[in-house]
């Protein structure tokens, strides 16, 4: 359960009430923005985490779906990162090991999100 009483779980309705054509149109042209956008952010951190750069763009797609399967709010944009970019190129040598790292590292937050850990993420320096 989240702090508020609702279950921790996606919601399921496929269009939020209020949600319009209008609504739409922006978020496609929104989504295809930021789309073209991540893509040289993609391949450049692909060939700095040494994986090269359709690695990066795999994981980039892989990023956009899980987000669209999880969900998200209407200000949250996922992109890759440089500091996961630097860690994988550090730790992992094959793109299997990439994809482990990256969910092990979405285990541990679901962990700490069900333990309610994340009100300490306010001490964490800046």
């Amino acid at each position: 359960m989240s702090p508020t009483g609702r279950p921790l779980r996606p919601s399921l309705r496929l269009r939020p009430p209020g949600y319009g054509l209008d609504d739409l149109r922006g978020d496609l042209i929104g989504g295809l923005l930021a789309g073209v956008t991540s893509i040289p952010f993609a391949m450049g951190f692909g060939i700095l985490s040494g994986l090269g750069p359709v690695a990066g763009m795999y994981g980039s797609i892989g990023l956009a779906l899980t987000s669209a399967i999880v969900g998200g709010g209407r200000g949250i944009l996922t992109s890759p990162a440089l500091a996961v970019s630097m860690i994988l190129a550090q730790y992992s040598d094959s793109a299997i090991e990439a994809v482990a790292i990256g969910v092990l590292a979405g285990v541990i937050q679901m962990v700490f999100a069900a333990l309610g850990l994340g009100r300490y993420i306010a001490y964490l320096p800046h």
